[in-house]
């Protein structure tokens, strides 16, 4: 253990610092073999993603479908979440085949909404959908 002093006001206290501890730490975080321009296009690539997800709620919210954007929203990604469209259907008083649209239709507003938002980052004469391919690619490496 270290400790040292720092002055607050006019009296001191003092610090002290387990070392082991701290060592230890740092060996259960995981390494990151990523180039701080790396994690700085994913820190960018989530921060957009998560943008785009405030808008697509605020959309829903706006339509007065708050619970459907709530149950709706683990099925934005390919792989459905742990539940069914049909177990979500009985949830929302839908059949699963309706279901299934809104979860298409929500998917196409979702990469509508991305797009808007990378078009919006763009040089004139850049291309959104080649910046759509970067975004996914920087969680790639």
């Amino acid at each position: 253990m270290v400790g040292g002093y720092q002055s607050v006001g006019h009296r001191s206290e003092v610090l002290s610092i387990d070392v082991e501890d701290a060592e230890n730490h740092l060996c259960l975080e995981p390494t990151d073999e990523l180039t701080p321009e790396a994690v700085f296009e994913r820190h960018w690539a989530t921060a957009m993603l998560q943008t785009v997800m405030d808008r697509l709620q605020a959309a829903f919210e706006n339509e007065g479908k708050a619970e459907q954007f709530r149950e709706l929203k683990d099925f934005l990604a390919l792989g459905r979440g742990e539940r069914t469209y049909q177990e979500v259907g009985e949830e929302l008083g839908m059949s699963e085949s309706a279901i299934k649209v809104a979860v298409h239709r929500m998917r196409k507003r979702y990469r509508e909404l991305l797009l808007e938002e990378i078009s919006g980052t763009l040089e004139p004469g850049e291309s959104a959908e080649a910046e759509l391919r970067y975004l996914f690619g920087v969680f790639q490496s």
